[in-house]
């Protein structure tokens, strides 16, 4: 299994199997990693970052 590249100090807190769906349609599987800064999302080899922000008033 690979695990994701960390930045300095960045430290895993959950890993799990996921997949993307659309309405009733499995779009895509991977894994689902996150950490005490970002949520990353793997699917078969490709990697994708979602940076968790606070919500502008």
């Amino acid at each position: 299994m690979r695990m994701p590249i960390y930045e300095v100090g960045e430290h895993e807190i959950l890993r799990e199997e996921a997949e993307v769906v659309d309405g009733e349609t499995v779009v895509a599987q991977g894994t689902l990693y996150l950490t005490d800064r970002r949520i990353i999302y793997e699917r078969r080899g490709r990697r994708g970052l979602i940076r968790a922000v606070p919500p502008r008033r």
